[in-house]
């Protein structure tokens, strides 16, 4: 039923690589500059994650609920499935950095805590300087902190007001976004607005949550109660105008969320189009293991490979795809093996935790009963 989720997290990692893969090889292929651009659009790949994390909670909400006996479960779940992953990251990481790499280090205490409390999108310095990628994944918790809140807000305004109300929230939402990117440099002595800062700062990606939520409860819960013809047309139309804009002065306040409102229509697409099982949904089901590791293959492997790739293709256009291919099967391979493993048993971990509190607090009864 949830098969169209992970097809849409196995196009976004598979996007999040080609943006990775088209900067590391950029001063050895001199590609045409629309591959060059449609391989930089991959970075809104991580909105597609967030719009598809957005749906998949709200869909566990309205069926598990969000009272006070389930809110302490809603927390936990997400807790041990993001987590220990990241935690091993950072362990990883820190030996990859001591060879050199691109984003990481160096390992300060203050970017390390902050990192371990996934708050690490709000600290400059650590906003991927420890896990390269690991403002998403902060941005990402953050949103969970705050989800509860949010679900129950649209959940209110929608029962009252129908979906206008929800979209005016998410409107308004998105406008405040805009305004921050303007106002927050002149309201603080912190150039929030240097480099990609700003971008990796959590609160400018809620608005990207919001829309995926706004388009849940619009549709009742269901992608597929939308129209897949249209829904596939605005889909291209909006990723056609982000690309048409990619590189324009900014721009780049505005491109996340459209392309959060494209995605929103292409899960309309999936969720009518796609069957259980297949490739891309392999690919999005490991595709959290693959996001955290696809940097390693990246950083070391797809220069050569593309020098190599010239040298017997002798087609950059071509290199650029055989060393895309080669470094996204590596880190495939990589997340299948090892990756997916590390999740499952950080996941199965949750259960054992949750049945030593048990046998603690039935321990803790037996002892007050016997006092």
């Amino acid at each position: 039923m949830l098969h169209y989720l992970n097809y849409a997290r196995g196009v976004a990692v598979l996007m999040v690589v080609a943006v990775h893969h088209t900067y590391a090889t950029r001063d050895i292929l001199d590609i045409p500059i629309i591959l060059e651009i449609i391989g930089s659009y991959g970075r809104m790949g991580v909105q597609l994650f967030f719009v598809a994390s957005a749906v998949t909670l709200c869909i566990s909400a309205s069926r598990r609920g969000l009272g006070a006996g389930q809110i302490g479960g809603f927390y936990s779940r997400r807790l041990f499935r993001i987590g220990p992953m990241y935690y091993v990251a950072v362990f990883v990481y820190f030996i990859v950095w001591q060879g050199g790499g691109e984003f990481t280090g160096p390992y300060d205490m203050p970017k390390v805590l902050a990192n371990l409390l996934f708050l690490n999108g709000f600290y400059p310095g650590g906003q991927n300087s420890i896990v390269p990628g690991g403002w998403s994944i902060s941005s990402e918790m953050i949103f969970y902190a705050i989800f509860p809140f949010f679900f129950y807000v649209f959940k209110v305004v929608n029962e009252r007001f129908s979906s206008i109300g929800v979209f005016i929230l998410v409107i308004s939402s998105c406008v405040s976004h805009v305004l921050l990117w303007f106002l927050v440099p002149h309201l603080t002595d912190y150039k929030l607005l240097l480099g990609n800062v700003f971008y990796y700062w959590p609160p400018s990606q809620v608005p990207i949550f919001l829309v995926g939520m706004a388009f849940f409860f619009t549709l009742k819960g269901n992608f597929e109660n939308g129209p897949p013809l249209i829904s596939a047309a605005l889909f291209l139309i909006l990723t056609a105008i982000n690309i048409a804009f990619w590189g324009v002065a900014e721009a780049h306040i505005f491109i996340p969320i459209v392309s959060a409102v494209s995605f929103c229509f292409l899960l309309v697409c999936l969720s009518h189009a796609v069957k259980k099982g297949g490739f891309i949904q392999k690919i999005g089901t490991v595709s959290y293991s693959m996001y955290l590791v696809h940097f390693i293959f990246v950083w070391y492997l797809s220069p050569p490979i593309a020098e190599f790739g010239v040298f017997i293709l002798g087609s950059p256009t071509a290199s650029f795809f055989l060393s895309y291919l080669v470094v996204t099967i590596l880190a495939l391979g990589v997340a299948i093996k090892i990756g997916w493993p590390m999740e499952l048993a950080s996941i199965n971990s949750r259960l054992i935790f949750i049945r030593i509190i048990g046998i603690l607090q039935s321990r803790r009864k037996k002892y007050k009963n016997f006092s």
